[in-house]
This record gives structure tokens, C-alpha cells and sequence, in this order.
């Protein structure tokens, strides 16, 4: 018995030491040829395979050490989420519940048809934020750092999609759901995070608050300088105010992953079907991500402090460790639908629509932003319009860049269901491909906005599958 205890006593660490000396090499590559400044964890079977520091010559900034508060960005919504999920085992909330059933001075009509569940998985149909011209002053909070009475009165906003038949990424979910929190629990945000989350698992260096007493240091690229980040990024609320350390994250991924936490209805909640949580959070000067993959009993842990320009190398990372550690992607758990799409030498210049959507394809095969962003705006209406300065022009440009063969493949007006508008087909030899939707109620009116759908692929750092 001791014999075969020894034996597979050996058998781990040299498992581990064979996965240390490629994350090694790995990430030497990463420090040499990226901005990456940071820290990594890796954990796999309970065992630390690696918990070390990437320090970019490019870079000029202080060293990330364990306890260093770091700003979360998204990450804050895997905060949020769980305290939603804690308020409903103590039986406060339930998913299936609207918001106007717990804020009933809620205002906007949809309030009486968003569900909990709805704001959770992103299948709302709210735009992805309260006021993209103004983010860092749109939110407004009461003297005892409450925000929920400031959300009761939003405006009334036209839904993209029937609510949990698709689904938008939105920062506005997360918002709402905060002031969900504050209701039932009687608490602000920052004292929701700390009663449920901070204090049962000791994380000493996690918080949120409007006013935090400790600096904490990030850094952004200005004028091509690396500069010192002046920004109190807690504005971004409970979808991505709040800061913690590797410490206080490896103890928080440890319990999720180990069952200590949370029940088990909580936890396939949170893990969905393929018992994996994946979540990256970016700042102009923090890039971020948390995986914990409870079937191959993995934790792989990202911080950064300063802004990685390109979100989508962070994610490369990850593919990068879960290969060394042998970890399949998941598996698919529905089949697509199979979509008919038309070429878009089809497009007919006598349709306002199609003709806006052949020159939008040109200027993207250009890789023109000005010209991208100038062609939409000219078939939206005024409230549709976009901003020279959204990430999505630079998304597509890197994309573009990126993608082998990259290629429009085809475009469909979309009429049975919603929204309605006319899509365009993008994809490259590599099997990623997204579709650009014009949202419009008719072919002959204007776009009201631009629904973007994402296949196998990473898109503004999150990964669709």
C-alpha cells in the first residue's frame, strides 16, 4: 500500500513538473512578445502546477505581487452572480421573478417581463449599457452608496429580441441586478460583495466602494507612454466595479470548484452545462480572467495591470495552458440551425438597405474604421447611431487581420423572428464566422441598431461557441 502510495505520489509530481517546465517556456515567449505584466495561477487536481509573475521588458510598471488589489472589471459579475444565487438559497429571490416583483417602483415597463434569469444569462435584450456616450458618469448613487432608486427610473427602452430567445452581452443586466441585491438584502453593493463573499471566504484584499481608502495601481497606454491610470473604476458597479488579488481569488476558485461554498442547484447555475466558468474583464489599464473548469478539476487565474490592447490574446493564453494541461474544449450542447444565406452580389442597389449593407461589407473588407462607422450611421436613425470611438470598428479590423481568408460569405434578411433587420455573413478558413445585423422593422426604414452574433470565436474577449 505504501509502495503504491509512493508510486503515485511520483507520478503527480512529475505530471507537475513536466506542465511547469512548458508553462515555463510558455509564458517566457508571452513576456518577450506581449505587453503582458502580471500574474498567473494554475491549480489541477488539487496540486499547484503554477503561480508565478510575467514581467514584459515593454512594460515599465510596478510588479504584481499576491496581495495587490487589482481592479476586475467583468470579473465583478462573477461577484454579483453569486450573491444573487446566495440571496436565493436563503430564499429572497427566485429566478423565475421579474424585476418589478422586487423593485416595484421600477419604472420602465420591461421591468414587468425581465426575469432574474434573464439579467443572468444575458438574455434580456437590453442594450449593453445605460448611456455608452457617458460611462463613467451615467450611474448615480444615494449618500449611503445605494443605486437602486437612480435604476428605478431608467428610461423605457425597446428590447432587441424577446427576452430569453437570444442572447447580448449587457453590462445594464448586471446594474439591474445590483439594485435587485441592495432591495432584498438591505445592504449597498459593497456590503452585499463583503457578507456573502469576502468575509465567509477571507478575502482580506477584495472589496467595492465608491471611495476606497488603498490606491490601486494600474497602467494605460497614453501617447504611446505608459502611464499611471487615475480612474476610480468603481463607477462600473456589479458589472465591473469591484477589486480583488490572486490571493483572494485562488481562495474564491478553490471553494467553487470544491463544492464548499455554494449547493449544488447554485452551482450548476453558475457552471451551466459544461461545469465551466470562464470570465475575462478588461480596463483601459487591467485585463483580467478567472476559468474553473469543475470536470477536469482545473483553475487557471489571469491578472494584469495594465490594458492588454487586444483582449483576444488573453483568451489565446488560456487555449494555450489548457492545452499544455490536456483539457478538450467542451462539447457543443445544442446542434445550429442550419441558415440560408443569399451572395451579396444579390444585393440590390434600389433597396435603401442593401445598398447601406453592400457599401458597410466594402469598407469592412477595407478595414476602413471611419468609413465602416460612416456608412451605418448614414442608414440609422439619429438614436442608432454609433460613435467613431466604439470597440466594435477596431473589432472587426482585428478580425480581419487575424482570420485566414476572411470573407463576406453571404447575407439574409431576418423576418420571422426578432429582431428583424438583414444580417451580413462574415468567416475565414479557420471555422469562425459572425453575423452583422441591422435591426429594422422594414426593408424600406432605417437601422436602429447593430446586433452582432458571434460563432466560434472570440469577440470583445468573450468566447462563443
Amino acid at each position: 500500500m505504501k509502495k503504491a502510495l509512493y508510486i503515485l505520489v511520483t507520478i503527480l509530481f512529475i505530471s507537475c513538473s513536466s506542465y511547469k517546465e512548458q508553462l515555463d517556456e510558455l509564458f517566457s515567449n508571452i513576456s518577450t512578445q506581449t505587453e503582458f505584466n502580471g500574474l498567473v495561477y494554475v491549480e489541477k487536481n488539487n496540486q499547484i502546477i503554477y503561480n508565478n509573475h510575467i514581467i514584459s521588458d515593454k512594460v515599465p510598471t510596478k510588479i504584481l505581487q499576491q496581495d495587490s488589489k487589482i481592479y476586475l472589471a467583468s470579473l465583478t459579475k462573477l461577484f454579483t452572480e453569486i450573491v444573487v444565487l446566495k440571496l436565493i438559497e436563503e430564499g429572497k429571490l427566485n429566478l423565475k421573478n421579474t424585476i418589478s416583483d422586487y423593485r416595484t417602483n421600477f419604472k420602465p415597463t420591461y421591468g414587468k417581463v425581465l426575469t432574474i434569469e434573464n439579467l443572468l444569462n444575458m438574455s434580456s435584450g437590453l442594450p449593453r449599457e445605460l448611456d455608452s456616450d457617458n460611462l463613467m458618469n451615467s450611474l448615480k448613487f444615494d449618500k449611503n452608496g445605494f443605486a437602486g432608486s437612480f435604476l428605478d427610473s431608467i428610461p423605457n427602452m425597446e428590447l432587441s429580441f424577446k427576452p430569453g430567445s437570444n442572447y447580448e452581452y449587457s453590462n445594464l443586466n448586471y446594474w439591474l441586478l445590483g439594485g435587485i441585491i441592495e432591495k432584498v438584502s438591505g445592504l449597498n453593493l459593497g456590503q452585499a460583495f463583503s457578507k456573502y463573499i469576502f468575509q465567509p471566504l477571507e478575502m482580506s484584499n477584495s472589496g467595492y466602494s465608491l471611495n476606497p481608502t488603498d490606491k490601486i495601481i494600474g497602467y494605460k497606454k497614453d501617447k504611446n507612454q505608459w502611464v499611471v491610470d487615475q480612474t476610480n473604476y468603481n463607477i462600473r458597479y456589479a458589472s465591473g466595479g469591484a477589486y480583488s488579488s490572486m490571493e483572494d481569488l485562488i481562495k474564491l476558485s478553490k471553494s467553487l470548484r470544491n463544492n464548499t461554498f455554494l449547493n449544488e442547484d447554485s452551482l450548476r447555475q453558475l457552471f451551466g452545462k459544461n461545469d465551466l466558468i470562464e470570465v475575462y474583464g478588461s480596463l483601459p489599464s487591467f485585463t483580467n480572467m478567472i476559468y474553473i473548469n469543475r470536470e477536469e478539476n482545473v483553475s487557471i487565474v489571469l491578472l494584469n495591470n495594465i490594458g492588454v490592447p487586444d483582449l483576444a490574446k488573453v483568451s489565446e493564453m488560456k487555449e494555450d495552458v489548457t492545452n499544455i494541461l490536456g483539457i478538450k474544449p467542451p462539447k457543443a450542447t445544442k446542434s445550429k440551425n442550419k441558415i440560408t444565406l443569399l451572395n451579396v452580389a444579390n444585393l440590390n442597389d434600389s433597396i435603401p438597405a442593401e445598398k447601406g449593407m453592400k457599401d458597410w461589407a466594402e469598407a469592412i473588407l477595407e478595414g476602413n474604421k471611419t468609413k465602416m462607422n460612416s456608412v451605418f450611421n448614414a442608414y440609422a436613425v439619429p438614436e442608432g447611431k454609433m460613435k467613431l470611438s466604439d470597440p466594435t470598428w477596431d473589432e472587426l479590423i482585428r478580425i480581419k487581420k487575424e482570420w485566414p481568408n476572411f470573407r463576406v460569405y453571404g447575407y439574409r434578411w431576418v423576418e420571422d423572428q426578432n429582431p428583424k433587420g438583414i444580417e451580413l455573413w462574415l468567416r475565414c478558413d479557420g471555422g469562425q464566422r459572425i453575423a452583422l445585423q441591422w435591426v429594422m422593422e422594414n426593408k424600406e426604414g432605417k437601422t436602429m441598431a447593430l446586433f452582432v452574433k458571434p460563432d466560434n470565436m472570440t469577440w470583445l474577449g468573450q468566447e462563443f461557441k
